[in-house]
Order: C-alpha cells, then structure tokens, then sequence
C-alpha cells in the first residue's frame, strides 16, 4: 500500500525512487487519493498535475480489481482478518488501520511516524537523495 509520499515520488520520477515492485500492483488508499486530490487543487500547476494525477491513478485501476480477488481468495481460505472492521467508517480515516489488517506493507518515505505503529510493516523505496522523514510533507510543484 503506498503513501502519499511515495505516490508523488512515482508520478515525478523522483531521483533514487526505486520501487520493489511494480506500481500497478500497488493499491492507495483513500486517504492518500484524497491528500493527493488536496495536493493538486493547492498546487501551482494544478491543470498539469490533475492531468498527472488522473494519467497515474487509470494506470492503477487494475490493482483494486486484484485487491478484490486476494481478498476474495483469502476470506475463501479462512483467512479472513475481521472482514467487519473494513466497514467501520472510521477505518477508512487512516492508512494504517488498512495496510495492518491486510498484512501489507505501507511503503512510505516518513519512517518516524509509522515505524510507531506496532505490527506496521513500512518500507521506503526511496534509496538517494532524500534523507528519511526530512521531508514529510511532500508538496507537488
């Protein structure tokens, strides 16, 4: 699951960014769609990066329709991780409730905050370039 940070990494082909898979296997949550919307409509480009936005996210349509089916194939095989709290409106305020209950990592660049989080797994792929967490408001230009 990426952050919002690594989402805007990715559309700006940012030096050192190196993803350890491929993006369109990567989900978002709202959350981060709706810091990114937040983001475009603040910036100083806001056509070229709603036009950068809107390019990113159908090249990341395919990844919620895998969702569904892990999901699907999991709940099949028992593994379900309390289906319900996905239904909890205030489950869907925050990222991290999300990437722990699916066991996935939060591929993030602000290290300080979410390595807080007990049972998160967080990752950065940003490798150069930019230090870790000296930039955790990442703005679009």
């Amino acid at each position: 699951m990426l952050d919002t940070d690594t989402c805007i990494y990715a559309m700006s082909a940012a030096p050192g960014f190196q993803p350890a898979l491929p993006l369109q296997d990567c989900a978002i949550s709202v959350v981060v769609l709706g810091e990114l919307e937040f983001g475009v409509l603040r910036s100083h480009h806001v056509q070229r990066n709603r036009t950068a936005l809107e390019h990113w996210l159908a090249a990341r349509a395919g990844a919620g329709h895998r969702f569904g089916r892990w999901s699907v194939l999991r709940e099949d095989s028992g593994r379900v991780d309390d289906q319900r709290q996905f239904d909890r409106p205030q489950r869907l305020v925050d990222r991290r409730p999300r990437a722990l209950l699916q066991g996935v990592p939060l591929i993030s660049h602000n290290l300080r905050e979410f390595r807080r989080v007990q049972g998160l797994l967080v990752e950065t792929w940003m490798h150069a370039g930019r230090d870790a967490d000296a930039d955790e408001n990442v703005p679009l230009s």
